[in-house]
């Protein structure tokens, strides 16, 4: 099941980060996508490094961060009911990794 929020309002998704042998760093750039059928992914919102709030996690460390959308577009438009994925970018020792998630938007 996936996370879901209300059209119009913010979203905030907390994020267990636990390093195994490798340091993670990130997220270090993080977007949200709508999923067009006939288009394939379509970019939403391209997420600012105030929304990340980025950590460092060293080898056998932990660390728990929240990351923002405030619902809207690009544009500044908030988006319509739909169903998003919000893609973040990290580096784990030193080989780039994406990580998602599903966030389901309802109208109210």
């Amino acid at each position: 099941m996936h996370p879901r929020y209300a059209v119009g309002g913010p979203v905030t998704v907390t994020l267990d980060i636990r390093a195994g042998t490798l340091e993670i760093r990130g997220p270090l750039a993080g977007s949200v996508l709508a999923s067009q059928m006939e288009s394939g992914e379509q970019l939403v919102r391209n997420l600012t490094p105030d929304d990340l709030h980025g950590t460092s996690v060293r080898p056998g460390q932990r660390d728990h961060i929240q990351v923002m959308w405030d619902g809207r577009n690009d544009k500044g438009e908030f988006v319509p009911a739909d169903t998003y994925s919000l893609s973040l970018f990290f580096i784990v020792g030193d080989a780039p990794q994406r990580f998602g998630t599903v966030i389901e938007m309802k109208a109210r």
